[in-house]
């Protein structure tokens, strides 16, 4: 297997500009091109600590998982057959020695597979459809398991433990973990990001759904870099990013159903799934079925599209200066814990419809404030907890391209 050299497999493009940590990082895309030709890639997508792209096959639809092949996508775009003999070929991540972790949603396990593209299975029971996997600093692995909407904690040794069950997942996709070994789980049967803190503790994190019905999207794969998440809406045709406060906004994609190339926020996605960034950091490589089709199950054929352009925010600030924060969409709510009337400050960066919803602990909508057209600006917003019982609730703010949600207690 020939290994590719890093500075050869990502295009030139802006070097990104680290910020103080004070600011909130924010990244702005500039175009998407295509990469390769169509190939049977519909799983997910690894980038190797040398720069390899690394995409599994799932299967031709999503009652099919018959994938079999991992493939590496070369710099000028071709497709080279990695490794084989999986079963369903779904999330995968690398570990801390470079070695790819393959899971097998067909065959409930998970593989290694080593740079020399050998295979090796870890275990083949207790797991439930495993997809979505992330490997932690001290080697155990983290693995979404749709069928049981669970995530389950696969140690060095190959021991498998339930670390979460919550009723907030709902056949979890993609997993990613953060610096500070939070992990975030995109659900596939609705657009939520739910974000399970090292404690097992399980919260809605965020949505990622820009007309605000969580019902009509369904999330891909995630993947954290540049201090922000990376994730790609499924049925909305979209990429998004998120903050670790918990605000997502589009960054690619017009929603609209094709695959036509140019400018970030006019491109076309049909179905992207898999996500990864480059060694560098300015480059998002995602898998998307190349085929515009009626058939809600069809997967198969897929190709590899590039957005470039991704950088923090830059900002210009006088020597010894911290640059200033971007305004949040939600600011800090009161009162809270409440006991009668909450208010709720928001911004909108964009012009178009707002509605503010108030979710129970379980994720379902109990409310939705209709805000009307916001033009850019800062208001205030009345919701009424005397009606609620006690305990905890969300509140999800949805403005044009953006989404935020924050939480709060009804005493």
């Amino acid at each position: 297997m020939m290994f590719l050299n890093p500075r050869e497999i990502f295009f030139p493009v802006a070097v990104c500009l680290m910020l103080a940590a004070t600011a909130v990082p924010t990244s702005t895309a500039q175009s998407v091109e295509t990469l390769t030709a169509p190939f049977n890639g519909s799983g997910g997508l690894s980038i190797g600590l040398d720069g390899t792209i690394f995409v599994s096959n799932f299967g031709e639809s999503l009652q099919n998982a018959d994938g079999t092949r991992i493939y590496t996508i070369g710099r000028d775009g071709t497709v080279t057959v990695f490794a084989t003999g999986f079963s369903g070929a779904s999330g995968s991540s690398i570990d801390n020695h470079g070695n790819l972790i393959q899971s097998n949603v067909e065959g409930n396990r998970l593989s290694r597979v080593t740079m020399g593209g050998d295979a090796s299975t870890i275990l083949s029971t207790s797991l439930a459809s495993p997809v979505g996997n992330v490997v932690g600093p001290d080697g155990a692995i983290f693995v979404n398991n749709c069928s049981d909407n669970s995530i389950r904690r696969v140690g060095p040794s190959g021991d498998v433990s339930l670390f979460t069950n919550s009723v907030l997942l709902r056949c979890p996709n993609g997993l990613t973990m953060d610096k500070d070994r939070n992990l975030y789980a995109v659900n596939f049967l609705n657009a939520d990001v739910i974000k399970v803190q090292p404690s097992g503790a399980t919260t809605l994190f965020a949505t990622l759904a820009e007309d605000g019905d969580t019902s009509r999207h369904g999330n891909g794969h995630v993947t954290f870099a540049n201090g922000v998440l990376y994730a790609t809406s499924f049925r909305g045709n979209q990429i998004w990013e998120i903050t670790l406060d918990g605000e997502a906004r589009v960054i690619a994609g017009s929603g609209r159903a094709g695959r036509s190339d140019g400018a970030a926020t006019a491109a076309e996605f049909f179905r992207p799934n898999g996500i990864g960034t480059s060694v560098s950091g300015d480059t998002l490589f995602v898998n998307d079925s190349s085929t515009v089709t009626n058939d809600p199950s069809q997967l198969n054929p897929n190709v590899v599209r590039m957005i470039t352009g991704i950088q923090p925010l830059r900002t210009s600030v006088q020597d010894g200066e911290d640059p200033p924060e971007l305004p949040r969409l939600l600011d800090a709510i009161y009162h809270n814990p409440a006991t009668g009337r909450i208010v709720v400050p928001y911004r909108t960066r964009m012009a178009g419809p707002v509605t503010i919803e108030v979710l129970d602990s379980l994720g379902h909508v109990r409310e939705t404030m209709n805000e009307g057209h916001r033009v850019p600006g800062a208001y205030k917003a009345d919701v009424m907890a005397k009606d609620m019982s006690a305990g905890g609730y969300f509140l999800r703010l949805n403005t044009a391209g953006a989404t935020a949600v924050k939480a709060f207690v009804v005493q």
